[in-house]
């Protein structure tokens, strides 16, 4: 289950975002959502922990990388055998900003 303190992003804002109206992939939506925090903690080279300590929130940018990928990823699950997740290169640029260089790259 997404938990608030540790997740930007609510089951339900996530099922509204990809526009699923049922439950029953309630828990897969929620593993997507966690995947794609991992994806961007690990893009940023640094946690969610680090980056609002330094802003005092989760910047918009970064809430919406994880709406996408989360999207790419529902959208393209039964293609996941196939291929590896391809994102739209201007998502990428919703994280430049937030990126620790200094740990990575």
């Amino acid at each position: 289950m997404l938990d608030s303190v540790t997740t930007p992003i609510s089951l339900e804002d996530m099922k509204l975002h990809l526009r699923v109206d049922h439950d029953h992939e309630n828990v897969y939506i929620e593993s997507l959502t966690m995947v794609a925090i991992a994806l961007c903690e690990g893009r940023l080279f640094r946690s969610f922990t680090e980056v609002q300590a330094e802003y005092g929130y989760l910047p918009t940018p970064l809430v919406s990388w994880i709406k996408l990928a989360t999207l790419e990823m529902y959208a393209q699950r039964r293609l996941a055998t196939e291929k590896s997740l391809t994102m739209s290169p201007f998502s990428d640029h919703l994280l430049e900003k937030y990126i620790d260089y200094s740990k990575g790259v």
